[in-house]
């Protein structure tokens, strides 16, 4: 056996990429991308829409359930006396409906009584209670 140089494969060039023909024009093209992002665009707006209305029921819902953890506290804390309880529903009622002032009336079967009241201005009480 003879030892020699191992033969060598023979070099194959490479061929240039065939030019593929579209079947649309370049101004076609364009066209029909343009229409594919704005249609992106308008779902991604969508989304983007439903999710503001998400955070916005959970931040409501947060603060509904946090006003109604503190009226409990309140609750739990004053089991005799019922003002402090009045004066944290109008407390919480005023921050929850983003109001400037709230008033809290008690019915005895006869009158109508205010029992708590909140941000109000001083001489609103007066007027309510010479109606």
């Amino acid at each position: 056996m003879r030892r020699g140089a191992k033969p060598t494969k023979p070099k194959v060039e490479a061929k240039p990429a065939v030019a593929r023909k579209s079947p649309k024009n370049e101004g076609s093209r364009v066209r029909d991308l343009e229409k594919r992002l704005a249609e992106s665009l308008e779902r991604e707006k969508a989304t983007g829409g439903r999710l503001q209305e998400k955070n916005r029921a959970l931040s409501v819902a947060l603060e509904q359930r946090t006003a109604t953890a503190e009226i409990l506290r309140v609750i739990s804390s004053s089991l005799t006396e019922v003002q402090p309880v009045f004066d944290a529903i109008a407390s919480s009622a005023t921050r929850l409906c983003d109001a400037t002032f709230c008033i809290v009336f008690r019915f005895d079967g006869e009158m109508i009584t205010v029992a708590a009241d909140d941000g109000r201005s001083p001489g609103t009480l007066d007027v309510i209670r010479a109606v």
